[in-house]
């Protein structure tokens, strides 16, 4: 309610300073202290009136929003006459009260919309191997039902990751900011499509009746999610959404900062200036790895794959392809050598295939220097989840790749990472940034030494972050 009455005052002040005339006079600096006090008692009773208080932010609809509408526009509606009978409106100028009242339902509903940005954002600081891919069947109601209830569930054991739709038109298009990828005909592409940027869609739901759907569809879907490995479900079974078992939901406000903070502070500036200049310098080496990557593997250009992040927050890793689709025409599944033609060699071992994780640093995603961003399901094998490892920005290139890389074991890895968010400096960051030039040039290199240190380090400190070894993840995945 304060929040609310304080908007509507700043609303007339600002709605008379954005009409101001030319010469300021002491009339309407009279209208202007005498206007914001009205304004604001009138608004105050009408927000009471219509109840605007009782509203929670967090879960704002689209009808709190019309009663966000509603009350201003009352409000401004009897603030006009009011005015006009105390001071015949002297220092005010006509369009004040137009401007007043956009301004007024800009502040309110602008208020409430970044509140339940922030909250939603807030919440999505979970641990994602708890998480399972599921594709929509259907852009009804039941589909709408589904994904709202998704976004206000923090914790879901699920998230949309494409729907199919039976209307052509909305291919290419997004309902409820989940893309619609193409019919349901279109199945098997779709999922080859998903799997190509390591989506591995687990389950299926249908939101519509089953007896609405054409006949014979629901078993050729069946045949086809079966070779897949994907389950279908209906809405109705999964109304509960269900939650993951054990699943952890971080409660920090903000990741702990390791290692020097002043220098983590000054980092950030620097990936920011650094970044925007590497990609302006970049663009034609770009443009010719995405022509390359379309001659030998065709659409799409751009690898895409959701990764934990910053306080185990999602966001979208992009690279550029370095590997066909991982089935083949009669739907075998290609190993990782199959897959990697000479184009995608090339860019792997110059490390070129990283140049659009440019654009994650500069978005605040991702930093130059940094533990390497893991998938959900090798954090699953820390202790705690991954936390401790996420308390700095996953990096383009970090202690962990130059001493050694590809040719360490995952527990070697890990231990080394957890080194470095202890001890980041920017001496070790220059170490790492040279060390990275000699690896592009002569190959990476196991640095004993520094791992036998690592792991005296993580043996002295507690098992924070302890990792039980796994071997099975592929290249394209962890690189």
């Amino acid at each position: 309610m304060t929040h609310d009455t304080l908007m509507a005052a700043l609303s007339f002040v600002l709605a008379m300073l954005l009409r101001a005339p030319e010469v300021w006079t002491p009339e309407n600096t009279y209208a202007l202290v005498l206007g914001t006090g009205i304004f604001a008692s009138l608004a105050a009773v009408v927000f009471f009136s219509l109840s605007l208080h009782k509203s929670v932010w967090r879960w704002s609809s689209t009808a709190d929003q019309m009663a966000v509408v509603r009350a201003a526009t009352l409000a401004v509606f009897l603030f006009v006459p009011t005015m006009f009978v105390i001071g015949r409106l002297e220092g005010v100028g006509r369009s004040v009260p137009f401007i007043q009242w956009f301004v007024l339902v800009t502040l309110l509903s602008g208020s409430r919309f970044i509140y339940r940005w922030y909250m939603t954002r807030k919440g999505d600081r979970r641990l994602f191997r708890h998480r399972t891919p599921v594709l929509l069947l259907g852009t009804g109601e039941g589909a709408a039902i589904y994904l709202h209830a998704l976004d206000a569930t923090p914790g879901s054991a699920f998230y949309a990751v494409g729907i199919l739709c039976d209307q052509g038109h909305l291919v290419g298009r997004s309902f409820n900011g989940v893309p619609v990828l193409g019919g349901a005909e279109d199945l098997e592409q779709v999922l080859v499509d998903l799997e190509t940027h390591g989506i591995f869609a687990e389950r299926m739901i249908v939101t519509k009746p089953l007896e609405g759907l054409p006949p014979g569809l629901v078993s050729r879907l069946g045949g086809i999610a079966r070779r897949h490995g994907v389950e279908i479900d209906s809405l109705p079974d999964l109304l509960s959404l269900r939650l993951g078992g054990g699943g952890v939901i971080a409660t920090a406000d903000e990741p702990m900062p390791i290692g020097a903070p002043r220098w983590l502070e000054i980092k950030r500036l620097l990936d920011i200036a650094t970044s925007a200049a590497l990609l302006l310098f970049t663009a034609p080496i770009s443009l010719l790895a995405a022509f390359l990557v379309m001659v030998e593997m065709g659409h799409p250009v751009l690898f895409r794959q959701v990764r934990p992040g910053h306080g185990l927050r999602p966001f979208t890793l992009l690279k550029f392809r370095s590997m066909r689709s991982p089935r083949s025409p009669d739907g075998r599944l290609l190993s990782d050598s199959e897959r990697t033609g000479m184009v995608g060699r090339f860019l792997r071992r110059t490390r070129l295939d990283e140049i659009p994780q440019l654009v994650n640093v500069l978005k605040g995603d991702m930093s130059f220097i940094g533990p390497r961003p893991l998938l959900p399901r090798d954090l699953a094998d820390l202790t705690d989840g991954g936390w401790e490892r996420s308390r700095l920005r996953p990096g383009l290139t970090g202690w962990a790749q130059v001493n050694g890389g590809h040719q360490l074991s995952n527990p070697d890895k890990m231990a080394l990472d957890l080194w470095y968010i202890r001890h980041a400096s920017p001496w070790l960051d220059l170490k790492i940034i040279a060390w990275t030039v000699r690896m592009v040039v002569f190959g990476e290199k196991v640095n004993q030494a520094s791992i036998d240190e690592a792991r005296a380090w993580l043996n002295n400190h507690g098992s924070a972050g302890a990792f039980n070894a796994r071997e099975d993840v592929g290249p394209e995945a962890v690189a």
